[in-house]
């Protein structure tokens, strides 16, 4: 059976231990995974107010699936602007911690 395959700023679910959680597809990673696994970039947040997110995981196309009826998200610039300027982002935010 063939994986479905998700676009860049599609609304997604997955289960993060006994919670479902929603986020965006960032970045498809492409067939990185084990066994050819197409793996995708995933953010989303939390409602804890001490630490809300975002958050970044990845997983592959049978853990999520389309939250229906939900838009997608658009960003400005290409995929690769994107992912590079939330990189650094995080690097500065961590660099901020230490």
């Amino acid at each position: 059976m063939a994986e479905t395959m998700y676009k860049v700023g599609e609304v997604i679910q997955f289960q993060f231990g006994l919670d479902s959680v929603t986020g965006t597809i960032i970045e498809d990673r492409g067939t990185i995974g084990r066994g050819g696994r197409r793996l995708y970039g995933i953010e989303y947040r939390t409602d804890d107010p001490v630490v809300p997110g975002p958050y970044y995981i990845e997983l592959g196309a049978a853990e999520i699936t389309k939250v229906p009826g939900a838009p997608r998200v658009t960003t400005k610039g290409t995929e690769a602007s994107v992912n590079r300027e939330r990189l650094i982002q995080i690097e500065n935010d961590e660099a901020g911690r230490r």
